[in-house]
């Protein structure tokens, strides 16, 4: 050990503070003991020790060692500034502040006091408080960097966004080297949508600290927003390496993995999340989605339970729930679950907009669920790819987009119009976002001049647009929507100077970059027309139908197809979760009035069958009058529904592919019409086929119609009749016809392109 008797104290002193500035603060604090010992009324070598102290995290050692230098001398700024820090580690954040402003009172001027209080203001969430403390330190020393950036903080919680950027900046601009300004930059960006800048902050804030895993998290967040899934997986992967017990890293990996289609990957990632934290909801609701792209229910189900009872307010993730729960026909408290939405949905993100149309019959929730859905996940990019017109004199080039070109209903009621098209006036593009194999596949390449596989490889949407902008199309159209395995991130980076929407999604997109929606008057009334961002494509009639779809010659009989010889038959084939318990309501008091009848339906799973018989005897209906359909290839479903007698729409979401099967059967629909776009489409079904009388308004109108129907065997026979004699000449199946109508309304859209005026509602 030296021998300190010897040794002169300044030099010492020195020697002890380069120590302790240079990383071995151990040694430091050992001089500094013994030249307190010998030399006690020192306050300088007390501040210091204390110092070292609290780098040491000995912050109750300090808090003892620095009150003995303010019991030597109150008038230091630095002593109590140095209290206040012990005290903010000891959690006694109200001493902590008294002894900040001494500080002050000592010395007006002294910056880190200044922002030592605004930092603990900042943890206190006392905004307003804390932003005083910035200016005074800025006006002090103007180019204090940390002063501007949590200055910048400050601002951006009170939503002052612009003058917080201006911070941010300002501190970089100091300090280029400055990650944590870089990072809170970047998070800004982020937040306001402008995800190219964000990625180019925090690559900026990685760059100057490499071991920086919050950047590198929000990094790789901001890549996975942009569908960049593969570099995500790669930053989030180097931000789990450097903070291995982050359970949000564990949960972003997750996403990631979901969307590379790496499902059991995904599932790994979300339990190490929750094992590390049993609460994280995002993990919980990550669970839930993966499970639902599995098509296991009841795994779904159980996985958004979890996630609504840790946070009923989660984003999306009421909407999720719902429709979980719906697919099973598992309704406990699903009341309550509408009855949010329909409170909250327009102040925050419930609901996926899919999920809120199958639960609710509300426009303006439906609008706002839409715009929130779009403006967090897909927001619009800052440089348009393709936004030019081409000159006229050209075939109009058009591009439609799908995940669905194969055995899907969107491919069963397009693939003719793909076939009809004008090729003297369009050049007609098929862009596949999903590596279908089947033989409609086949023949929906087939259709099209020019068909481009985009869904292998793992193409962010950027990589995507960026490919189709090569293309130079004039209409893009997107037969998704948001609906499962949608890419609206292509359409947010602008892929072609006019953008529409059509028949994937049944409503507005709430997105500044889709500029028509396609609809008809029945879907879209004047009186509903302020809840539709996009303008409206006004058709004559809505739905494309294919005039070469195929019926299997094969007859079924009643007793092949489990259905009584005698009495009744009420069908309806929709999917199981657009069965809301209003809906099975109506059925079972149905049921009740007409004596021998049944209702035929379709369930995807023994889980749903099981629930929907529970539903039936609760209600005093023998579960034996619900006969199940399997699920057959479509020429054969087709064939098998000349068994029932009267098909019964749903409600909110009504059929649509479904309905129009029915009725090109020759089955009746019978549907009920409501506010939304969704609920209209069985209205405008009937309308294109000329049976208006079978669109009801009311509950109790369905009711009365179907039990009338169902009592009075000559008006169904009239009504059958009717139908049979309308279907060959019926605007709805004329796929010639429906062809030449969309037609129109791309030539509308691109002369009011050509000419430079904005885009407006159409009429053909």
């Amino acid at each position: 050990m030296v021998d300190h008797r010897f040794v002169d104290p300044n030099g010492l002193f020195q020697q002890a503070l380069a120590l302790h500035f240079g990383g071995e603060v151990d040694k430091a604090i050992g001089i500094y003991r013994w030249l307190h010992e010998s030399y006690s009324n020192n306050t300088q070598v007390l501040i210091v020790w204390a110092d070292a102290e609290l780098r040491l995290g000995r912050a109750g050692e300090a808090l003892k060692i620095v009150n003995k230098a303010i019991r030597l001398d109150a008038s230091v700024p630095m002593a109590h500034n140095l209290k206040g820090n012990a005290l903010v580690r000891l959690n006694r954040n109200t001493e902590a502040l008294e002894s900040f402003d001494t500080a002050l009172r000592c010395d007006a001027t002294n910056v880190e006091a200044c922002c030592n209080k605004g930092a603990l203001l900042i943890e206190l969430k006392r905004w307003q408080e804390a932003l005083p403390c910035f200016d005074r330190a800025i006006d002090v020393r103007p180019d204090f960097a940390p002063a501007h950036n949590n200055r910048g903080v400050v601002l951006q919680q009170l939503d002052r966004h612009a003058e917080a950027e201006a911070c941010f900046v300002e501190a970089v601009r100091i300090d280029a080297g400055f990650a944590d300004a870089h990072f809170n930059l970047g998070c800004l960006q982020e937040k306001d949508g402008r995800l190219y800048e964000a990625l180019v902050t925090y690559k900026k804030a990685v760059a100057v600290m490499p071991s920086f895993a919050d950047a590198l998290s929000n990094l790789g967040g901001v890549l996975f927003k942009l569908s960049r899934f593969a570099e995500a997986l790669d930053c989030l992967t180097q931000a789990r390496s450097l903070q291995p017990e982050c359970a949000d890293t564990y949960t972003k990996i997750g996403y990631a993995l979901k969307a590379l289609k790496r499902h059991d990957d995904a599932l790994r990632c979300f339990d190490q999340a929750l094992e590390i934290d049993a609460n994280n909801v995002l993990a919980h609701t990550g669970r839930g989605d993966v499970f639902q792209e599995l098509k296991a229910d009841a795994d779904a189900l159980a996985a958004y339970e979890a996630a609504f009872r840790l946070n009923s307010s989660g984003e999306f993730l009421l909407g999720s729930l719902g429709l979980a729960k719906l697919t099973l026909g598992d309704w406990d408290g699903l009341d309550a679950l509408r009855d949010s939405l329909r409170a909250d949905g327009m102040e925050a993100a419930l609901s996926p907009p899919f999920h809120a149309q199958v639960l609710l019959d509300a426009p303006r929730v439906l609008s706002a669920c839409a715009r929130a859905f779009s403006d967090r996940l897909f927001p619009a990019r800052e440089v348009a790819l393709n936004s030019v017109a081409r000159s006229a004199g050209c075939r109009i080039r058009v591009g439609y987009f799908s995940s669905d070109f194969g055995d899907h209903p969107v491919s069963h009621l397009l693939a003719g119009v793909f076939e009809h098209h004008d090729r003297t006036r369009f050049e007609i593009f098929g862009f596949s976002l999903s590596e279908r194999r089947d033989e409609w596949r086949t023949r929906i390449e087939a259709g099209f001049d020019h068909f481009i596989e985009l869904g292998s490889g793992g193409k962010s949407d950027a990589e995507i647009a960026q490919a189709v902008a090569e293309f130079s199309l004039d209409i893009a159209v997107d037969l998704n929507g948001h609906t499962l395995r949608a890419r609206t991130g292509i359409f947010a980076e602008r892929v072609a100077p006019i953008q529409a929407s059509y028949i994937g999604f049944l409503g507005t997109m709430g997105a500044p970059y889709i500029d028509y929606l396609i609809a008809d008057p029945v879907l879209v009334p004047e009186d509903k027309r302020e809840f539709y961002q996009e303008k409206i494509a006004y058709l004559p009639w809505y739905q494309s139908n294919d005039d070469k779809t195929e019926v299997s010659l094969r007859g079924f009989s009643k007793t092949e197809l489990g259905l009584p010889e005698q009495g009744m038959v009420y069908a309806s084939f929709n999917n199981n979760y657009k069965i809301t318990p209003d809906v099975f309501d109506s059925w079972m008091r149905i049921l009740k009035q007409v004596p021998g009848s049944v209702l035929w339906l379709f369930a995807a799973t023994e889980t749903a069958v099981g629930n929907l018989r529970k539903e039936a005897r609760a209600r005093d209906v023998d579960d034996a009058r619900l006969i199940f359909a399997e699920r057959m290839p479509l020429e054969q479903h087709l064939v098998r529904q000349r068994a029932a007698d009267l098909f019964l729409d749903t409600f909110p979401y009504n059929a649509g592919a479904t309905a129009s099967n029915a009725l090109r059967m020759g089955l009746p629909v019978l549907t009920r019409s409501g506010e939304s776009f969704a609920s209209r489409y069985g209205a405008s079904l009937l309308t294109a086929v000329g049976m208006p009388e079978l669109i009801t308004e009311s509950v109790e109108g369905y009711e009365a119609m179907a039990v009338r129907l169902g009592c009075d065997s000559a008006a169904l026979a009239a009504l059958r009749v009717k139908l049979a004699a309308n279907l060959p000449t019926a605007p709805l199946f004329d796929t010639a016809a429906f062809t030449r109508n969309i037609e129109a309304a791309f030539l509308k859209m691109t002369e009011r392109q050509r000419a430079g005026l904005a885009p407006d509602d159409i009429f053909v």
